[in-house]
């Protein structure tokens, strides 16, 4: 998983698969845990003021670590540009970011 496009103003979900170790294949055990994609027009942001959106994850799949985010048109309905996301993964109040790349929205012909 690295950067995600979106047209503007889009809503399909996002499917990720969360790795312990991609290089050996082995998949991380997701039991118990809660996952959180959020979009901040920052790289490096310091606090939550420049945060866009946050959205919940849905684990649609146990044995093959497979988590889905659902972005409403609302979220993606943003200035076309480059913008960064990060996913957390929330187990047992220890928090694991997951991956952290650019969010990138392209402008759409339709509205």
């Amino acid at each position: 998983m690295n950067e995600i496009k979106f047209y503007r103003g889009d809503s399909y979900p996002i499917e990720i698969v969360i790795w312990e170790n991609s290089r050996e294949g082995k998949l991380l055990d997701i039991t118990g845990s809660t996952f959180l994609l959020t979009v901040s027009s920052e790289q490096n942001p310091k606090d939550i003021t420049n945060q866009l959106f946050s959205i919940s994850g849905t684990i649609i799949n146990y044995d093959q670590s497979r988590v889905q985010f659902e972005p409403s048109a609302l979220n993606t309905n943003l200035k076309p540009g480059e913008y960064w996301y990060d996913i957390t993964m929330i187990n047992n109040l220890k928090h694991r970011t997951i991956v952290k790349d650019r969010f990138i929205i392209l402008q759409d012909i339709t509205k």
